[in-house]
């Protein structure tokens, strides 16, 4: 997979399938792993997605563990 590849994968949370896409920004990285993404959920723009000192924010995404959820996805397809 290249670093700059969108992703694509689904999340189960709360009793709903979501279905995610994140465009990985070049710039910031750590350990050559993007830290910033341009993200959709369910098809609508959620802005950015950024991991910021291990946490994920995101200033549409009010649900922690949702939140949670998709950024540990984000990490499990670099780190396969």
């Amino acid at each position: 997979m290249s670093i700059l590849e969108e992703l694509s994968f689904t999340v189960y949370h709360e009793g709903k399938l979501h279905a995610i896409t994140a465009l990985p920004y070049l710039f910031p990285a750590k350990d050559g792993i993007p830290a910033s993404f341009d993200a959709k959920l369910d098809g609508k723009s959620i802005g950015d997605i950024n991991c910021i000192e291990e946490k994920w924010e995101n200033e549409n995404i009010k649900d922690t563990e949702l939140l949670r959820k998709i950024g540990n996805l984000i990490i499990s397809k670099y780190i396969q």
